[in-house]
Formats: C-alpha cells, sequence, structure tokens
C-alpha cells in the first residue's frame, strides 16, 4: 500500500513523456482528431447504423453485467 501511495505522490505518475512540450502535445491530438473527421467522412449510411447498434449492443450487455442500483 505504501508503494501505491509513493507512486502517486510521484511528480511523473501519470505524465505521458512522449512529448517534449505542450504545442508538441497539442499539434499531435489535431491531427489525430483530423484524422478520424477524414475517416469518418468515408463511412457509409450502412457502417454508421451497424456501429450505432454496436454500440448500444456493448452497452446494454454492460448493464445486465453491472445493473445501476
Amino acid at each position: 500500500m505504501t508503494e501505491d501511495k509513493n507512486l502517486m505522490m510521484d511528480v511523473e505518475y501519470g505524465i505521458d513523456s512522449r512529448y517534449k512540450s505542450d504545442l508538441e502535445s497539442v499539434s499531435e491530438a489535431t491531427a489525430l482528431m483530423e484524422a478520424r473527421l477524414r475517416r469518418m467522412k468515408l463511412l457509409s449510411n450502412d457502417q454508421i447504423t451497424k456501429a450505432k447498434l454496436l454500440q448500444l449492443k456493448l452497452k446494454m450487455e454492460e448493464f445486465i453485467k453491472n445493473p445501476v442500483t
């Protein structure tokens, strides 16, 4: 338990060290979002419907496993 506390108190814990600066991090996030949008624009209506149905199915399965009390 004390090891866990020490990790949480460590300044570097949970920091993504892939980026050297905040600007680089923002730039990467923007590029990723643009790539996702380009990919989404190529989806057909059938693919979008199937994806939404799959998301609904997964949410329903999760609810059945862990109902809200």
